[in-house]
């Protein structure tokens, strides 16, 4: 969710307004971490019981393995962190 003040501030003229950007605003974040947290918990459940593809994608992730000139796509710990 992209927005900045000045872009708020023209979305609105009072305060019943502003309350309903808010709500707005707040479901839209409360959404966002909810598809996050699923996101986290598939990635908890995948480390319990890790797939080969898995464990090669994560040792030759291009961010995690940088230091040792790893160029592969980036594993799904990194792709969280996006």
């Amino acid at each position: 969710v992209a927005v900045n003040a000045s872009s708020m501030a023209h979305r609105f003229r009072d305060l019943a307004g502003l309350k309903l950007l808010l709500v707005d605003a707040l479901g839209a974040l409360e959404g966002a971490r909810g598809a996050a947290m699923g996101k986290l918990q598939e990635l908890v459940a995948a480390c319990e019981a890790p797939s080969e593809m898995f464990v090669e994608q994560a040792g030759q992730c291009g961010r995690c393995r940088a230091e040792l000139g790893a160029r592969g796509r980036l594993c799904e710990h990194c792709v969280l962190d996006e």
